[in-house]
Order: C-alpha cells, then sequence, then structure tokens
C-alpha cells in the first residue's frame, strides 16, 4: 500500500497519542525518522502537550544512557527546557539546573553568547530546591553571573553591570 506523506504523518501522529494515552512515553525516544521532513511534519503535526511529553522523554532517555558528553548533556538540556513545567522532581530539576549552567559555560567558550543567555536564563527559570542549600546557592550565583556576562558580551552593557551589583549585593562572604 502506497501512502501520501500526510497519510504517513497522520498514522504516526496516532500512534503516537495511543502511546502516550498508554503511558508509554518513554518508548517514544526509540523512533527514527529516514528524512528531515518526515520527522518534521510529525513534530509540527504535535499539539504543545503531546510535544511537552515527547521532549520529557527524549531527555530522560539521554540522561538515563548513562555518563553524558558535554554534546548529550545539551542535547539533554534541550528536551528536558521544552518540557520543564513538567518536572516535579526537585532532584530532577537540580540536574538540568546543572545541565544549563554547564552547556551556558560550554555555549560561552564557543563564542554563542545567545545560546550561552538561553541555557543560563533556562536554569535561573527552574523553581528549586533540589541538593543542598550551599550548592543551590553556588548554583544561582554561577548562572546569574554567566547571563550577565553573556548580556555584556551581547552589547547590554548596563544592564549586565546591575545584574552584576545585584549579585554583589546579596553575597553573603568574600568568596560569593
Amino acid at each position: 500500500e502506497r501512502l501520501t506523506l500526510i497519510e504517513v504523518v497522520a498514522r504516526f501522529l496516532q500512534m503516537l497519542r495511543e502511546r502516550a494515552e498508554a503511558g508509554e512515553a518513554e518508548t517514544l525516544g526509540e523512533l527514527r525518522f529516514l528524512h528531515d521532513r518526515v520527522r518534521e511534519a510529525a513534530y509540527a503535526g504535535l499539539a504543545a502537550p503531546d510535544r511537552e511529553v515527547l521532549h520529557l522523554a527524549l531527555g530522560r532517555r539521554r540522561l538515563a544512557a548513562g555518563p553524558l558528553s558535554p554534546e548529550a548533556g545539551q542535547a539533554a538540556a534541550d528536551h528536558l527546557n521544552r518540557a520543564a513545567e513538567r518536572l516535579t522532581d526537585p532532584a530532577e530539576r537540580s540536574r538540568l539546573a546543572d545541565l544549563n549552567l554547564a552547556a551556558g559555560l560550554r555555549a560561552r567558550r564557543a563564542a554563542a553568547f545567545d545560546a550561552a543567555r538561553h541555557y543560563f536564563e533556562c536554569g535561573l527559570a527552574l523553581p528549586l530546591p533540589g541538593g543542598s542549600a550551599a550548592a543551590a546557592r553556588a548554583r544561582g550565583i554561577a548562572l546569574r553571573l554567566g547571563r550577565a556576562e553573556a548580556r555584556h558580551l551581547q552589547g547590554e552593557t548596563a544592564t549586565a553591570e546591575a545584574m552584576c551589583a545585584d549579585v554583589l549585593a546579596e553575597a553573603d562572604t568574600d568568596e560569593e
């Protein structure tokens, strides 16, 4: 039976819905596309909540795969950032904040300042606690300073200086 691209995508979307309704969202990471346009069409056909479920499953699958290379950590952060509202476990949110910090630092080293700013802001947008209070505070300071530096490197000097002043005003110790 020969199907049009629209029919293939429609069938695929139906299968995704059925898997999600059956609680099999973690198996979505096993799906592969041989052509970018098919993948893009399938993704475009997903409703926003279905996209979040897909990104959550893909991000968790990356994390479960074991030790992460910097590239894999960044890919996991990309997926989980798109599903951040679905993260309810404080430890999982804390891990994502750490991934965003690492990805932001990596992007900054590559002179990708827009991407660096994005990762730092995603890390800051997460409702935390998770981990120790000292670690969460240190991570928060690093994310805020990273965001300020990215803004400075994007030419937003006044905003960056104000952000740095805010961090300094809240510092409890000379080390902070």
